[in-house]
C-alpha cells in the first residue's frame, strides 16, 4: 500500500533559490532512488522535490520549510537515516554566494 504524494510546485527557481531548504545527501548503494529518499526525508518536513543525478551515489532533497534541511543534518547526528540497510549522509547544500550560519 503506497502512501499518496501531494505533489507541490517547487519555489526553487533560478529567480527563487532557497538552498538552506535543500540537502545533499550522499550514499554507497546504488539501489537508493529517489522515492526511497522522499519517504525517509518526508519525516522531516514536505519535500517537494528529489533528484538524484544518472550513475551518482548522491542526491538532493528539498523542502518547503525553510529549516527542514538543518534540521535533518541535526537529526543525523542522533540517529542515522537509512534504506534498507544503506546509511545515508547528509549535509545541508549551500550555494557559493551564501555565508554559513555559524
Amino acid at each position: 500500500d503506497a502512501l499518496p504524494i501531494s505533489v507541490v510546485e517547487s519555489r526553487f527557481t533560478a529567480k527563487n533559490k532557497n538552498s538552506e531548504s535543500t540537502l545533499f545527501v550522499s550514499f554507497r548503494d546504488p539501489s537508493v532512488n529517489r522515492e526511497a529518499l522522499r519517504q525517509v526525508f518526508r519525516t522531516v518536513g514536505t519535500v517537494v522535490n528529489v533528484t538524484i543525478p544518472p550513475k551518482k551515489l548522491h542526491g538532493f532533497v528539498d523542502f518547503l520549510e525553510p529549516d527542514a534541511a538543518e534540521n535533518a543534518v541535526k537529526r543525523s547526528k542522533e540517529e542515522k537515516f537509512m534504506v534498507g540497510k544503506a546509511v545515508l549522509f547528509v549535509e545541508v547544500k549551500r550555494s557559493k554566494a551564501m555565508p554559513r550560519k555559524d
